[in-house]
């Protein structure tokens, strides 16, 4: 696929194909509001790149979009009978029959209780994934197992798990981290679910991608969006932006950036009709995308972006004006609620920002201040503070010092009180230290001079 080129514009623009990055490779010219090409995404499966690191599951034959996925005996989407069977997803070790989850409310059902109706049955067992099942990928298979017991003594008909029960057990096995159970229950829920008039909806596709994104199937992920912006329309199923960015992560991930650039354009040329914009998410896996396709001149259109949002919608702004950056007191500053509107986890105590993230910010204000700065402003330097803190396992402060050292700065602690200030980093005084009159001085200077070493826990609460 061919190269991105990077407006220098401070505003982004939303023309047609081209969004924020410039031309890309596969769409059309066309305007924004036309929808049936905003659904076109074959050409991000025509060929896969050349060394992907995509591990795609094998098996026998299933019948869903996915083509094979393992343990699915080929059969006839209308094979009504294996449509209550979900056994064959069960750990039989971890099998207990009558003693799932929802199974008094199954065996109430069957004992024909008036109050106990098919709804009320989908309600329970979509609570009991709800409060108990958590990531216990094998209790929510073994809740929908539970439910082939279920027969209406009045009609002998039988309840078919809803599209809500499917997406509770899909996200119970992508946050186990077992893609291969939840995209089987995905192709479980489109192979038999027509008959029932169950489809998957947004959260089922998102589920799905979510768990091939964290097993590495890029591949299968991007088999997913696009049979979503493919056939969706025609049940209102469209991507939001938690889709978007497990397609784009899994993309970033396998080493596909031009695929991933292309997710983010779309996104940002056809989400705004309905209303799904990019977020802190969806900028950090983009970002480093370019990262590892050795982009960084779109890193400046990307930041920009992310700072003007959309003209009228202040909740789509994610960066703040200066990243972080406090030009008078020549200091860079990563924690996220320093540089961004609102912090992507805010349980945590001063988390930072993405390491990717906060290397593109390094970058674009040392090479190109003005274009998020101003025409007139300065940009970070030698004699910048760099706070860092301690959060994120170090991994921020390895960033930022890896970015020093590849200018020729050799990052140290900043020094507060006599005491080194881990979470601060500074470059090195090109000073030699006094010799023969050891003291205080010398104290302070050799504190100074202890290089940071990656991952060196520190004081990174102490601002300056």
């Amino acid at each position: 696929m061919g190269h991105f080129n990077g407006s220098s514009s401070q505003t982004p623009t939303g023309s047609a194909g081209r969004g924020i990055l410039g031309p890309v490779p596969g769409f059309a010219a066309r305007g924004a509001a036309a929808v049936p090409d905003s659904r076109n995404f074959p050409h991000l499966l025509d060929k896969q790149p050349k060394g992907s690191s995509s591990k795609t599951p094998t098996g026998s034959a299933g019948r869903g979009i996915l083509g094979p996925v393992p343990g699915f005996a080929a059969r006839e989407a209308a094979a009504v009978p294996d449509a209550f069977n979900f056994a064959h997803l069960l750990d039989d070790q971890q099998s207990y029959p009558r003693e799932e989850l929802n199974a008094s409310i199954v065996d109430q059902f069957n004992a024909g209780i008036v109050s106990v109706s098919a709804d009320n049955v989908q309600l329970v067992t979509s609570a009991c994934f709800r409060s108990a099942v958590g990531n216990d990928w094998n209790a929510a298979v073994a809740c929908l197992q539970a439910l082939s017991r279920c027969r209406d003594p009045r009609t002998g008909k039988g309840v078919f798990p809803d599209t809500i029960t499917f997406n509770a057990a899909i996200s119970a096995c992508e946050k186990a981290g077992r893609a291969d159970k939840a995209l089987k229950l995905f192709d479980h829920m489109q192979t038999h679910g027509p008959a029932f008039n169950v489809f998957p909806d947004t959260i089922s596709y998102s589920a799905a991608i979510s768990a091939c994104d964290k097993a590495g199937w890029a591949d299968k992920a991007l088999e997913l969006f696009d049979h979503l912006e493919t056939h969706g329309r025609d049940r209102d199923v469209f991507p939001n932006t938690i889709t978007y960015n497990a397609a784009i992560s899994a993309c970033d991930k396998a080493g596909w950036a031009d695929k991933a650039l292309e997710l983010f354009d779309h996104l940002e040329t056809h989400g705004r009709a309905r209303d799904v914009f990019p977020n802190t998410i969806t900028y950090s896996a983009v970002i480093s995308a370019c990262e590892k396709a050795g982009r960084a001149d779109l890193y400046a259109n990307l930041l920009l972006s992310g700072i003007s949002g959309v003209p009228g919608k202040p909740d789509t702004k994610v960066f703040k004006p200066m990243l972080g950056f406090d030009p008078r007191r020549n200091r860079l500053d990563s924690h996220q609620h320093v540089a961004l509107i609102r912090r992507t986890d805010p349980s945590s105590r001063n988390p930072a920002i993405h390491p990717a993230v906060a290397r593109a910010i390094f970058h674009v204000l040392l090479k190109e201040p003005k274009k998020i700065l101003g025409p007139h402003a300065e940009g970070i330097n030698d004699k910048t503070v760099f706070i860092v803190g301690q959060h994120g396992v170090g991994s921020v402060r390895d960033a930022i010092a890896e970015c020093m050292r590849d200018q020729g700065w050799t990052p140290v602690p900043r020094l507060r009180s006599g005491m080194a200030n881990h979470g601060c980093l500074v470059v090195q005084p090109r000073q030699e230290l006094p010799g023969g009159h050891p003291g205080a001085g010398d104290r302070k200077l050799n504190l100074f001079a202890q290089e940071f070493k990656p991952g060196k826990q520190g004081n990174g609460d102490e601002l300056p």
